[in-house]
């Protein structure tokens, strides 16, 4: 009986374990995920953002060159 109770331990011992690389695994791919995602939302408005001051820029220039 002590023996079986020892292999439990030891198999729930090697669960947790597994289980805690698993966790660190999936919270690396997650965050890696998140700046990607922040990555290509920057470069999605980067363009469109330098048309918006250009256009305010232009319209400055031109409301107050008088």
């Amino acid at each position: 009986m002590a023996n079986h109770s020892k292999e439990r331990t030891q198999a729930e011992a090697q669960l947790k374990k597994t289980q805690k690389a698993q966790r660190a695994t999936e919270g690396l791919q997650a965050m890696s995920e998140y700046v990607a995602a922040g990555h290509a939302v920057r470069a999605k408005t980067a363009r469109p953002r330098e048309l918006r001051l250009v256009l305010s820029e232009n319209f400055i220039r031109r409301r107050f060159a008088s």
